[in-house]
């Protein structure tokens, strides 16, 4: 039987050359982008699946049918579950961020985590930067474990290692792009740097 991995991403080039790098000769690599792509796959015995990256939720029911652990690559540090982190990160003013590897379970972000790279926040940061700097983490991650997370057996998990209590949504981020009810909490700058993507209003 032919291992085989499903790489779900929405890098393409040189990026995804890379990403792809560390499983070459170990597996035939299936790459897929959208939710579309994700129903079409068909896992067998020797099927695992990577995240990273995507946006896109993994169904429970694909999640079952995989006989070998799936991963997924979370573009912050364990602290900042949930989507947008780089801009919560931002705001909660962290000092240090970072990429968190996780085994994926049907709900997201609340598998074991087996690896994380951290790095120091500049104070001059933005989102982007931070997204830009952890999925570069991620990337030496997998770099760094390569074709271990094609393994029939889960990596272990770390200890002493577990998420953030808050976990955040897409819904949290909207409703913060209402700066007067953020400005008792936080400096402006910090709060327009932390919203920098979005339209902001002022009333």
């Amino acid at each position: 039987m032919t291992r085989t991995l499903i790489l779900l991403t929405p890098l393409t080039g040189e990026a995804l050359d890379r990403l792809m790098c560390p499983f070459r000769g170990h597996a035939r690599i299936e790459v897929v982008a959208t939710s579309e792509d994700l129903r079409r796959v068909e896992p067998d015995a020797a099927t695992s699946l990577i995240s990273f990256g995507s946006g896109v939720i993994v169904p429970a029911a694909l999640l079952e049918r995989l006989k070998r652990p799936a991963y997924n690559m979370h573009p912050a540090s364990p602290e900042f579950p949930g989507r947008d982190p780089h801009h919560h990160a931002i705001y909660r003013g962290a000092s240090s961020y970072g990429a968190t590897l996780h085994i994926m379970m049907a709900k997201v972000d609340e598998g074991p985590i087996v690896a994380v790279e951290r790095f120091p926040i500049s104070t001059q940061a933005t989102p982007a930067d931070l997204l830009c700097l952890a999925n570069e983490a991620g990337m030496r991650l997998i770099e760094q474990i390569g074709a271990r997370l094609l393994a029939t057996e889960p990596l272990p998990p770390l200890a002493g290692v577990t998420w953030g209590s808050v976990k955040t949504s897409r819904a949290d981020f909207t409703a913060s792009a209402h700066i007067p009810s953020l400005l008792s909490a936080r400096p402006r700058w910090r709060t327009v740097t932390a919203l920098s993507t979005v339209a902001l209003t002022t009333t």
